[in-house]
């Protein structure tokens, strides 16, 4: 004020000083520039109005209030400052290696910095910012010309957007949050935050920032108790927006306040959450927690599409295959086509003519499309004119359509519990969605501290693992394991004569058997004849081969919808075809008690990786479990049940556990 009292054309030389201050330049060189204008001849001031109105001109930018929405967002917290400052040096740092094209920074603690001022600064397409109070809060929000941003509603503590992809027109919401740190605007937050998800309830929406807040106690470490009531509160917010937290790769937490001498602390205050139109829309959607170099938070990058190279995807039946109406006409024909080959290679031929099958149907959505559109054009007719029997057949479609695409989701939300009720389509989406999340791998440390992300990384990380705990052979028995029939080195004549050898050993052993079945081993504390019965006819079950009745009861009591084996062939699949090869199960079961050979193709099995904990970092989180082809599991339950009738008398009678008729329980009783 003093400068524009002092000089004349005081407009003129306020202009001046906009423009420079806009500009941020250095404290000395807009000194400097005050003293030309103030000292210096009219020559020299237009010479300096001809240099800065094109800067004047080029800060313009057009009213209106469009955003505009990306495929990489960035958050960070705690970044406030001068723009010249190392925070907003690495911010932009930050914007130029992950190219992100939607930034949301919280807490600048900055009152005077513009919107044009950070659009000159970044090179962005617009920006939008919410002043601090004070030296506390403060929200900016950047973008690029790769989306288009409307700013729905804003305050001190979270802004809402709609956004539309320039290159796509993918239209989808975004919710940018800053958490109360006091608790006490919290539910006031959350309703609006609600509001706006209810209104735009048909969009994907994605919600990120610091929310000031856990949701898991295990989501904080050091000194100090997670509060309860506060992890429960945001919990319930974070449920009725139906939000679902994206999770995270990366360090655990992302916030520390930095007393590593003292009383460190460390928490995940900042995270992702979309909901389930987000997870149909953008499935491959990941959340990266980058190094925390500036200030107390780490920045949050979430892509909506992760750089994951594509993979032939395996042979997996599909109940809802069970409901086409030529499924089990097309199955049974390349069954009978492979009537010659041996079993395994008959389940090989079938998934390869399933799947030319299927790839020649319509997918579940375009069926259910087409049925609407038929349904849609009868409708529309004047009533005289409309086929009501037509429409009929078309809902009794429509209806036939909804029940494929219920096994569909019911098939992979691996829901045990839900046997009956409404078509629920939304709750099973919403757990597979949860499910897949939670079994996606995305990088893992190595034993010497090192990070893999690449899948080729990933895997020899988990192979040398277990290679280290279960490849270890013990020297005193490695004299005994040189070449065995088995073993890459062996040569192919010996392994089949080993195998034969084998084979016709164990015939020998199981004929003689078989031909002395009266030779039974009777208890004599037992005197009953009824008692000497029961145990002969124990006897006889156990080296008996199963019978067509016995396989069919076992296949029934598997649950259709479990995870099958190499083969991708189900429970499901044999129970709806039992009929038809029932026949070749039984022989193959059969010629198994008779030679105690099974093909390799049948034995093999997929192992597969059970999380241990919410965020597992090193293969020891992980609990591995084998998918056996249905077959094996045959065969093996088979074993099972007649072993487990002599098991008790070989199994010392302190061992309680897995043992039947024996309870585990009972060692409490005892003690």
């Amino acid at each position: 004020m003093a400068l524009i009292t002092f000089l004349s054309g005081g407009w003129v030389y306020s202009l001046i000083f906009s423009v420079v201050f806009g500009r941020t330049w250095p404290s000395i060189q807009f000194k400097a520039t005050l003293m030309v204008i103030i000292q210096g001849s009219w020559a020299l001031l237009l010479m300096l109005l001809d240099y800065m109105l094109p800067l004047l001109r080029l800060g313009r930018q057009p009213q209106g209030r469009r955003v505009n929405h990306e495929s990489t967002r960035l958050e960070l917290s705690g970044s406030g400052g001068s723009l010249h400052s190392s925070k907003m040096q690495h911010l932009q740092r930050l914007i130029r290696s992950t190219k992100a094209e939607v930034c949301f920074i919280s807490e600048t603690h900055n009152m005077s910095i513009n919107r044009t001022t950070i659009i000159n600064r970044f090179n962005v397409k617009d920006a939008f910012v919410v002043h601090s109070q004070g030296q506390s809060e403060g929200l900016w929000l950047i973008w690029t010309h790769a989306v288009d941003i409307a700013i729905v509603e804003h305050n001190p503590h979270y802004i809402l957007v709609v956004c539309n992809n320039t290159s796509t027109s993918d239209q989808f919401g975004l919710v940018y949050i800053y958490g109360d740190p006091h608790h006490r605007t919290t539910s006031t937050i959350w309703a609006r935050v609600l509001h706006f998800v209810v209104n735009h309830s048909t969009l994907p929406i994605l919600a990120m920032g610091d929310m000031n807040e856990l949701m898991h106690p295990n989501e904080k470490a050091g000194s100090g108790r997670p509060n309860i009531s506060h992890i429960n509160m945001l919990c319930d917010y974070v449920k009725q927006c139906g939000l679902l937290d994206l999770g995270y790769n990366g360090p655990a937490y992302t916030w520390t306040n930095k007393r590593f001498n003292s009383s460190p602390n460390f928490q995940r205050l900042d995270r992702s959450l979309m909901n389930i139109a987000w997870c149909t829309k953008y499935p491959q959607t990941a959340v990266y927690h980058l190094p925390m170099v500036q200030g107390d938070h780490a920045p949050i990058l979430t892509m909506m599409h992760s750089t994951r190279p594509k993979t032939n995807p395996l042979f997996r039946f599909e109940n809802w295959w069970l409901l086409e109406q030529d499924f089990n006409e097309v199955a049974k024909q390349s069954w009978e086509k492979s009537s010659r080959r041996p079993f395994h290679l008959k389940t090989k031929y079938l998934a390869y003519d399933l799947k030319k099958w299927r790839k020649a149907k319509p997918n579940i959505s375009t069926q259910l499309g087409t049925i609407e559109d038929l349904l849609l054009q009868q409708q529309s007719k004047p009533p005289h004119l409309q086929d009501f029997s037509t429409q009929k057949h078309l809902i009794s479609q429509h209806e036939d359509i909804l029940r494929k695409l219920e096994e569909f989701h019911i098939q992979r939300a691996k829901k045990q519990w839900a046997k009956l009720g409404d078509r629920n389509t939304a709750y099973f989406h919403q757990a597979i969605t949860k499910r897949s999340r939670k079994n996606t791998i995305a990088y893992l440390y190595n034993t010497d501290g090192t990070e893999a992300t690449s899948p080729n990384h990933l895997a020899d990380t988990l192979l040398n693992y277990f290679h280290d705990i279960y490849g270890i052979t013990s020297p005193s028995n490695s004299s005994n394991l040189q070449n065995p029939p088995d073993s890459p080195t062996a040569s192919p004549l010996h392994q089949s004569q080993a195998n034969m050898n084998h084979i016709n050993n164990f015939q020998q052993t199981h004929n003689l058997q078989m031909q002395q079945p009266h030779n039974i081993q009777i208890d004599p504390s037992s005197s009953s004849p009824q008692d000497h019965m029961f145990q002969h006819s124990q006897h006889l079950y156990v080296t008996s081969t199963p019978t067509v009745q016995e396989l069919h009861a076992i296949i029934k009591k598997m649950r259709s919808n479990a995870s099958p084996g190499p083969d991708g062939l189900n429970a499901g699949f044999y129970k709806a075809v039992w009929e038809w090869i029932s026949t070749d199960i039984h022989k193959l079961v059969s010629d198994f008690y008779s030679t105690a050979f099974l093909n390799q193709d049948i034995t093999q099995t997929y192992i597969t990786l059970i999380p241990k904990k919410m965020q597992p970092t090193v293969p020891q989180d992980f609990r591995p479990i084998s998918l056996c082809n249905v077959i094996y599991r045959l065969i093996a339950k088979s074993l099972a049940d007649r072993l487990k009738i002599y098991l008790p008398n070989y199994i010392h009678n302190a061992q309680y556990a897995f043992i039947q008729n024996r309870h585990i329980s009972s060692n409490i009783i005892i003690t």
